[in-house]
Order: C-alpha cells, then sequence, then structure tokens
C-alpha cells in the first residue's frame, strides 16, 4: 500500500514539477489570459506526458542528465509551438528552471545521505520506494513555487529579455557545477569516496547562491549603468528643451516692444510697414509652437526636437499620424527607441552631399495594433553586421544603444523591428500587436 501511495506522490510530484515551468513562463514569456482553448490543451498534455516520463525515470534512479535535458528542450520546443517567437529566451528560461530544481534535489540528497547511511542508495538514489525520496522532491518543489510566487507581478519579462545570454552563461554554469556534484554522489554511492553528505550540500548550496549573487551584482551593474545613459540623454533633452523655453521667454518679454512698434505703424498710417514688420517676426514666433502629434508628450517632445533639428540642416521632416491612441513603452523607452532611430536617420541625411535630403515618420493606431514607420533618403547603404544593420556614430554615451538595443525594447514587448533599403531609402518599422494599457 506504501509502495501505491509513494508512485502516486512521485507522479504528482513530477506532474507538478512541469506545470511549475509553465508558470514560470507565464510570469515571463506567455500571457494565460491571452492563450485560446487549443494550446491550453496542449500544454496541459505536454505537463502530463512529460510528468509521467519524469516520474517514470525517477522510480529507477534520482537523477539523470539526460532525462533532464529532454525536459528542457521538451518544454522549450512546447512553449516555442505556442509563443511562435523568441526561441532563445524560452530555451534559457526553461534551461535556468530546470537546473535550479536540479541543484534544490541535488543537495537535499545529500543532506540526507549522512542521516540514511547505508539506506540512502535504495531509499533515494535507485529504484527508491520510500517516502524519504518523496519528501526530498517535495522540499525542491516548495522552495521553487515560493520562488515564482515572489516574482509574480514584477516586471520580469523585460529584465530577462535583456540579459538572456547572461543568464544563458548562468545556466551552462549551473549545469557544470550540477555535473561535478552529481560526479561526487556517484563515487560516495560506489565507496570510493568518504560519504560526506551534509558538508558536501552546503558547498552545492553556499556556491550555488554565491554564484547568483555575483550575478544579481553584475546585473545591477549594468543596470545602473544603462540608468546612468538614460540620465544623461534625458538631460541633453532637458537641455534642448529648457533652451527653447528660456527662447520663448525671450520672444514674450520682447512682444512688449513688437506691439510698441505695430501701434506707432498703425498711429502713422503705414499700412506697410506694419505688414512687414508681421511678416519679419511672425517667422520667429511660429517656430516656437510645440506642436502636438500624438499627446504623449515624450514622443512630442522627441518629435518637436528631432524636426527642428533635422530642419536647422536643410532636411525635409514630415510626421503622420493616424488615429494614435498611445503606446506602452516608458519614457526611457520612447527616448531610447524613438531617440535612437530619428538620430540615425538625421544622420543619414547630413552624410548626403548632393541630392534631396527627407525623413518620414508615420504612426498609426488600429484595434490593439500599433505601427511605427521612419523612413529616409541615403546617400550609401548603411553597413551590417551579422544580417544586423550598425551606424558608424562618434558619441558612444549618446548614441551607445543603437539598432540593436532598439530591437531588444521592441522585442520585450513582443513586438517586430525591422530594417531595409529600398528606392534610395532607409525603413525602419515597428509592430506591436498588442499594445493594450496605453495612455
Amino acid at each position: 500500500m506504501n509502495e501505491i501511495a509513494i508512485k502516486i506522490l512521485r507522479l504528482a510530484i513530477s506532474v507538478g514539477e512541469v506545470w511549475l515551468c509553465y508558470q514560470t513562463a507565464y510570469i515571463t514569456l506567455l500571457e494565460y489570459n491571452h492563450l485560446n482553448i487549443k494550446r491550453k490543451v496542449f500544454i496541459w498534455v505536454n505537463i502530463f506526458i512529460l510528468g509521467i516520463l519524469l516520474a517514470g525515470n525517477r522510480s529507477v534512479i534520482f537523477f539523470s542528465k539526460t532525462m533532464l535535458w529532454f525536459c528542457i528542450i521538451v518544454t522549450s520546443a512546447c512553449i516555442w509551438i505556442v509563443k511562435r517567437k523568441q526561441i532563445f529566451l524560452i530555451f534559457v528560461t526553461t534551461l535556468l528552471y530546470y537546473t535550479l530544481a536540479a541543484v534544490l534535489d541535488m543537495f537535499f540528497a545529500f543532506i540526507s545521505m549522512d542521516f540514511l547511511k547505508e539506506n540512502f542508495i535504495y531509499d533515494v538514489y535507485i529504484y527508491a520506494l520510500s517516502f524519504m525520496s518523496v519528501n526530498i522532491f517535495i522540499c525542491s518543489r516548495l522552495i521553487i513555487w515560493s520562488l515564482i510566487q515572489l516574482l509574480k507581478g514584477k516586471d520580469i519579462y523585460s529584465k530577462i529579455s535583456v540579459f538572456k545570454w547572461e543568464m544563458f552563461i548562468t545556466g551552462i554554469l549551473l549545469q557544470i557545477v550540477l555535473i561535478r556534484y552529481q560526479i561526487k554522489m556517484v563515487g560516495m554511492v560506489a565507496g570510493v569516496w568518504e560519504k560526506r553528505g551534509v558538508s558536501n550540500g552546503f558547498s552545492l548550496l553556499v556556491l550555488t547562491i554565491l554564484f547568483f549573487i555575483a550575478i544579481i551584482f553584475y546585473l545591477k551593474y549594468k543596470l545602473i549603468k544603462k540608468e546612468n545613459e538614460i540620465l544623461i540623454m534625458r538631460e541633453l533633452m532637458m537641455a534642448e528643451k529648457y533652451k527653447e523655453v528660456i527662447k520663448n521667454n525671450q520672444l514674450i518679454h520682447d512682444m512688449k516692444n513688437h506691439f510698441i512698434v505695430l501701434k506707432n505703424y498703425k498711429k502713422e498710417e503705414k499700412i506697410e510697414k506694419i505688414y512687414n514688420y508681421v511678416d519679419e517676426i511672425s517667422e520667429e514666433l511660429l517656430d516656437t509652437n510645440m506642436k502636438v502629434w500624438t499627446g504623449q508628450d515624450m514622443i512630442d517632445l522627441i518629435l518637436n526636437q528631432k524636426k527642428d533639428k533635422a530642419e536647422r540642416e536643410g532636411i525635409k521632416f514630415q510626421i503622420i499620424v493616424v488615429s494614435f491612441s498611445g503606446i506602452r513603452l516608458t519614457d526611457s523607452e520612447i527616448i531610447s527607441v524613438f531617440g535612437n532611430l530619428l538620430d540615425n536617420a538625421i544622420e543619414a541625411c547630413m552624410k548626403i552631399k548632393n541630392g534631396h535630403k527627407w525623413i518620414d515618420i508615420k504612426l498609426e493606431s488600429q484595434n490593439e495594433m500599433l505601427y511605427i514607420e521612419v523612413k529616409n533618403s541615403i546617400d550609401e547603404v548603411p553597413l551590417q553586421k551579422n544580417g544586423i544593420f550598425v551606424t558608424m556614430k562618434n558619441s558612444k554615451i549618446r548614441h551607445g544603444w543603437g539598432l540593436i538595443n532598439v530591437r531588444k525594447i521592441v522585442e520585450r514587448y513582443s513586438g517586430i523591428f525591422s530594417c531595409q533599403t529600398q528606392n534610395g531609402s532607409f525603413v525602419a518599422s515597428i509592430t506591436f500587436y498588442d499594445n493594450i494599457n496605453t495612455v
């Protein structure tokens, strides 16, 4: 009777482990509410089938590298079938989840080794039909479940999408640590090495914790560095805005004198001079107006500033807005996306020596879809690196984000970013399909 209860518990735990992996995916990669019935059924079929196979493997041996990688690959493939994009990010997230679960299993197994002594082999390691092996898996899954609960409601997706390569390296290094300690466990079970389970278990735990602390500090450093770049960009933009404000104040201050002159011309009935004077000051006055293009302050600020900059360089700057309903990006992301695209366009136009210089911007909202297009004339086709267009800028502080970072931000919101050249022009386009929760 106990054997049947243990098998049922082990099956439930294994199914629960795969289910927890999908819970991790729901807070990082997938939006459960947007999945249709067919995809939800597909996910549950994957959970049960993979859980059954995992339970069968664990009835034979406590830990199997082959089964671990089988779970990582199969789960990654199933999530990709549901999402149909970002396969590498899916793989990295799945890799970290299963690897961390395996590390916790190994830790609790080492701890139990010193208490079970010779019974460890058949109570935990191979053909185990004891509640001890079940308790090990339960403890690990409870910790994983607690971590998932802590992460719920936080903006995890934006972080993992930016640091996916760091996460991949973390997962691979944890795999190396895991294999090393598995070899130690095999040696202890075979009697080659002295059974020192507690010391090995805590050394594995401490090593893993220190490793994560080092990674967290590294990511914090990169985030702070990125925030500093954003602050520098904001300061530059605010400085330009401040100059405009000063210019406006000066013009307002001069209005009194303008009215005095016009009043005197009217008194002297010099109508022609009135017309000439109005024409003279109108161009200066109209130049100070901040036009509202989208109704979103940060976008309008960037568009007005870049339009002013482009026109000073003799570049025709056209903005077409079709029923703009808002955008989900934060201010820093708006600065990065629009700032980089428009700076690239202006720079490309400034390189044209003989020819028409122009930039066309189009923003169009339709239902929950937002389309952004920045199109500009070019003198020569931009350089490409690994199939991706790159820019040649001197100021790394101001222009260090580039098209690669624009792509990262767009993909963070499951959008599509593309660049291409056509008919003597360069076209950068962005499409957000689920542009909900807008301003």
